[in-house]
C-alpha cells in the first residue's frame, strides 16, 4: 500500500502544532503556580515533549508500512522517536518532510543533551561526557540512525567537492594535525 505524503504532512505538522501548543500549556500552568510539583521535570523536558509527541502522532495516525525501514515503525515507534524522524528522513530526503525530520533529529538530540547533563550533574560525572552521552542516546534510540549517519556524510562529501576538495583531505589533515598534537604531548611528557 502507497504512502499518502499529504496526509502524512498534515500529521506531521499537526503534531508540531500540538506538541508545541501543550509545552506553551504546560509553561502557563508551571508559571500559574498550578504544576509546582511537576515544575523541575517540566522544564527539563519541554524539548523532549517537542521531538517525542508528533513522532507518536505519525506512527499512530498514518500507515508507514510502505516506508523502507530496517523495522515497522508500528510497535517501536512509541518509543524510540528517533528512529521515526531517521526514517522520514531516509525515505524523503531532499524534500520539505526530509527537513522537517532533520529538524527534529536535532531537536531530539538537544533534549537529550539537556538530560545528559542532568544525569552528569546527578551522579557527578564530567559533563564533557554530556554530548557522548547524549549521541549513544540518540544512536540507541535511533537503531543505529543509519539514513542521518548518510545524508551527513552526502552533505560533507557535497560540500567538499563544491569547494574544490576531494573528500578525503579533510580526513587527512584532521589526522596529521592529531598525530603532530600527540607527538608534542609524548615529547612534554617524557621531558617532565
Amino acid at each position: 500500500m502507497e504512502i499518502n505524503v499529504n496526509q502524512l504532512v498534515q500529521w506531521l505538522f499537526g503534531g508540531i502544532s500540538i506538541s508545541t501548543l501543550l509545552s506553551i500549556l504546560l509553561v502557563i500552568l508551571v508559571l500559574l503556580g498550578v504544576l509546582k510539583l511537576a515544575k523541575g521535570v517540566l522544564i527539563q523536558s519541554l524539548l523532549l515533549i517537542i521531538s517525542w509527541l508528533p513522532s507518536v502522532i505519525i506512527v499512530l495516525a498514518v500507515d508507514t508500512s510502505s516506508l523502507k525501514s530496517i523495522i515497522p515503525l508500528k510497535g517501536v515507534g512509541l518509543i524510540l522517536f528517533p528512529y521515526t524522524w531517521d526514517v522520514l528522513l531516509g525515505n524523503f530526503s531532499g524534500q520539505d518532510i526530509g527537513y522537517v525530520a532533520s529538524f527534529m533529529l536535532v531537536v531530539s538530540f538537544i533534549a537529550l543533551l539537556h538530560l545528559a547533563v542532568m544525569f552528569c550533574y546527578k551522579w557527578h560525572v564530567k559533563v564533557i561526557y554530556a554530548p557522548f552521552i547524549a549521541y549513544l542516546s540518540m544512536i540507541a534510540l535511533g537503531l543505529g540512525l543509519i539514513n542521518t549517519h548518510y545524508a551527513i556524510y552526502k552533505w560533507y562529501e557535497n560540500s567538499c567537492i563544491t569547494s574544490g576538495i576531494h573528500p578525503l583531505m579533510p580526513v587527512i589533515f584532521v589526522c596529521m594535525l592529531l598525530v603532530i598534537m600527540f607527538v608534542m604531548y609524548w615529547g612534554v611528557k617524557k621531558r617532565g
